[in-house]
């Protein structure tokens, strides 16, 4: 594995945001790369964290 490759799967494993992680890695397809780890089972879920939340916030249906 290349080196950005290494380090966006580094920050991620280590439950960094995945926003932090693209911002800290260059070098490589981002969205190519991660989903390469999903399609692999290397990541078996996700969460939203509250940042993201706070800057899409959830619209009230009625």
């Amino acid at each position: 594995m290349e080196e950005p490759a290494w380090r966006f799967l580094s920050a991620l494993c280590a439950a960094r945001p995945l926003d932090d992680a693209i911002k800290a890695t260059r070098g490589i397809e981002m969205s190519g790369a991660l989903a390469e780890h999903l399609v692999a089972g290397r990541f078996v879920g996700f969460a939203s964290s509250d940042r993201a939340c706070t800057v899409h916030p959830l619209e009230v249906t009625p």
